[in-house]
């Protein structure tokens, strides 16, 4: 099963800080006119003009039977502007659309136990604020503590295939979990 988020268990949107399952959500309602076969990246964030951004990648799963399932690279991209609680677009990426479809390997357990997707949506919670804010040194516990099991859980949910289009995307706030995390050490 593979990123398909289930609207269950929404945790309460805090005014007082950025909410990524507001961001999903927001997505999600302006998704359907997409084909049902769709699969659906991690969210994405970066920032524009001091706005925090979340994009998620669509793409198409295709099952075969006893083959692995396999995808195509990403053929759309949604954005939602979280800072200013707006949805902003879903827009067709420039693709070839004859490229080769791109294998999912088994999924591996790197760490000892998967946590749930609500779990990592409240890591997100924790560290948009502080990459938003720019903060650069003196990260707390709790802001490494985050980082820390953000980047095993990204590590275990996200697609393999898809890892340079997250790089591409989001490379700043990858960037600023991978310091945080150092940050600890």
């Amino acid at each position: 099963m593979f990123l398909l988020v289930l609207l269950l268990g929404i945790p309460v949107f805090n005014q007082d800080r950025p909410d990524i399952f507001v961001a999903i959500k927001g997505i999600g309602e302006n998704s359907g006119m997409l084909p049902n076969e769709k699969g659906v990246s991690l969210p994405l964030i970066s920032l524009h003009e001091g706005d925090l951004i979340v994009e998620r990648l669509f793409y198409f799963q295709v099952v075969r039977p006893n083959q692995p399932l396999r995808i195509t690279s990403p053929r759309y991209v949604a954005r939602y502007n979280l800072s200013q609680a707006k949805f902003e677009s879903i827009k067709k990426l420039d693709v070839d659309e004859n490229q080769e479809m791109l294998e999912i390997p088994a999924v591996e357990n790197q760490i000892e136990k998967p946590i749930e997707y609500t779990e990592l949506w409240d890591l997100y919670n924790q560290l948009l604020r502080p990459f938003q804010n720019g903060q650069s040194a003196n990260f707390d516990q709790k802001t490494i503590n985050a980082a820390t099991r953000f980047r095993k859980a990204f590590k275990h949910y996200a697609e393999k295939p898809l890892l340079k289009y997250y790089e591409n995307r989001g490379g700043g706030f990858f960037a600023f979990v991978e310091k945080v995390a150092k940050y600890g050490n």
